[in-house]
């Protein structure tokens, strides 16, 4: 198993999403087994941070990180990094 840090930019609500993704590759295929968000970096008038730490607050921004397809550019990044070819 392997694992990466990404961030995702969720201009609609003003915010960046910091997460882990956990990640297996078969046969040169890249599946994302994990994801979990890990802080929120509020980007409206001052710039606040917080962690988060509820299974609710995690499981929700997993769901919006999915929704948004971040995960696509991720496999990307992480097939560049491991020489393998990028799936869609």
């Amino acid at each position: 198993m392997n694992s990466t840090i990404a961030v995702w930019e969720d201009e609609e609500n003003n915010r960046k999403v910091q997460y882990s993704v956990d990640y297996a590759i078969e046969n040169g295929t890249i599946e994302i087994v994990t994801v979990t968000p890990r802080q929120v970096d509020f980007t409206c008038d001052s710039k606040n941070s917080v962690g988060v730490h509820t299974r609710k607050g995690k499981t929700l921004l997993a769901e919006k990180i999915i929704a948004a397809g971040h995960l696509n550019q991720i496999k990307n990044e992480i097939a560049s990094n491991e020489g393998l070819l990028a799936s869609a």
